[in-house]
């Protein structure tokens, strides 16, 4: 076997790894936000989403709402308070 052909199947090993690790798959209830080189992109909407590996951060953002359960404060009125 040639040396040659040795270096370039390598080189093909390392460029299919280095496609499956920049694709990201963002859900429908999700948004991302990339950055490149440290600089703000345009959102990415939900599906899959090509991410260049050393020059782009994908943050994920969840749009789902949170409903939280808040404990009944006592309320104190107008009427029921006395100046001085």
């Amino acid at each position: 076997m040639e040396p040659w052909f040795v270096v370039i199947g390598a080189l093909i090993a390392l460029a299919v790894v280095a496609v499956i690790l920049s694709l990201k798959v963002i859900p429908e209830y999700e948004r991302g936000v990339v950055f490149r080189l440290g600089r703000l992109q345009p959102l990415c909407g939900p599906g899959l989403k090509l991410v260049a590996p050393l020059f782009e951060r994908l943050e994920r953002v969840d749009q789902r709402v949170v409903t939280l359960t808040i404990p009944p404060q006592e309320v104190s009125l107008a009427t029921t308070c006395r100046p001085g």
